[in-house]
């Protein structure tokens, strides 16, 4: 059986000078034919050699790397079939071709399951794309061929210097190697770094919690901020009813409270486990929604939430 040959081919359409960028693409040739993948990159005519591929560029070492990154990938694929006795065929490449994206990187690759993915709730996404931001901005993992048994430990390193605790950076590896085993499986990585690596899960450190007498201080303090005074009571909401920022953000006490007797109760799916949850609202809460009109007022974002809390304190 024969199988094909690749190597990079610059501005095959002839529109590259020193002043307008060609693109750089992988040929596939198999039997006389060929085939042309693009690879992202676009460098100006004075910027490239056959050999050296991307010279004369301040980014040359990174962009290199990229080109000789997605031809390894496709390589590795050939590889594969050789290995399994498999014929090769514009088709087969094809199909791999769109179902894996080959000229991404690792950190795209992330990024695009991410969103594909139907299994995680839109609040675990944000989890998860906070992971891919980390990510980015170490910046030592960003194509599959960063991922080494060194480059981890490096990434754990910098997680700690961040000041992140223990489970919290267990959870950003067990991140990293959910994608990671993902990429093995769609032949994009071959090998898990994490393989023998251990990190510990660690403990989270116990909240110091409000106390009655605390927690009536910042019910009953008196706040000349609309803004604060607003966050308050949607504290005090929560302290009241237990709720996350989540379910609290999709409250509608017209969908999701029934009353049982002379008792009213939350009957709701808690967004992030979508499990089922009953709240009986308590005098405080139904204060809170009276003085509202039952409909809470909408804070943006979770850290509006909390850091605005910080000068009532002293209130």
């Amino acid at each position: 059986m024969k199988y094909p040959t690749m190597r990079f081919v610059f501005d095959r359409k002839k529109v590259a000078t020193k002043t307008h960028k060609g693109l750089v693409q992988i040929e596939v040739l198999s039997e006389g034919k060929r085939k042309w993948i693009g690879t992202g990159v676009k460098v100006y005519s004075d910027q490239w050699n056959d050999r050296k591929k991307i010279i004369n560029s301040v980014e040359m070492i990174q962009l290199n790397q990229c080109l000789d990154e997605q031809l390894r990938v496709i390589q590795n694929w050939i590889n594969e079939l050789i290995s399994k006795k498999e014929v090769f065929d514009f088709d087969k490449l094809d199909r791999f071709l769109r179902y894996t994206n080959k000229s991404e990187s690792f950190v795209d690759f992330v990024e695009r399951r991410i969103e594909e993915r139907g299994d995680i709730t839109e609040s675990t996404k944000a989890s998860h794309r906070t992971f891919a931001a980390s990510l980015r901005e170490f910046d030592r993992i960003i194509y599959f061929s960063d991922l080494t048994k060194a480059n981890i430990t490096l990434y754990d390193d910098w997680l700690h210097a961040k000041g992140y605790s223990q489970p919290t950076i267990y959870n950003y590896h067990k991140r990293n190697k959910r994608y990671i085993h993902e990429a093995i499986k769609f032949d994009l990585l071959k090998n898990d770094p994490y393989k023998g690596e251990r990190f510990s899960r660690g403990k989270h450190a116990i909240r110091k919690y409000l106390t009655a007498e605390e927690l009536k201080k910042v019910k009953d303090a008196q706040i000349d901020s609309q803004t604060i005074c607003r966050v308050r009571d949607l504290f005090i909401f929560q302290a009241y009813t237990g709720i996350s920022y989540a379910d609290l953000a999709k409250f509608n006490f017209k969908r999701d409270v029934q009353k049982r007797g002379n008792k009213y109760a939350i009957l709701d799916i808690r967004l992030k486990t979508e499990e089922n949850y009953f709240i009986v609202l308590l005098s405080p809460a139904m204060e809170i929604l009276r003085k509202y009109d039952y409909v809470l007022p909408v804070i943006s974002g979770k850290s509006s939430v909390s850091c605005p809390l910080k000068p009532s304190d002293s209130a």
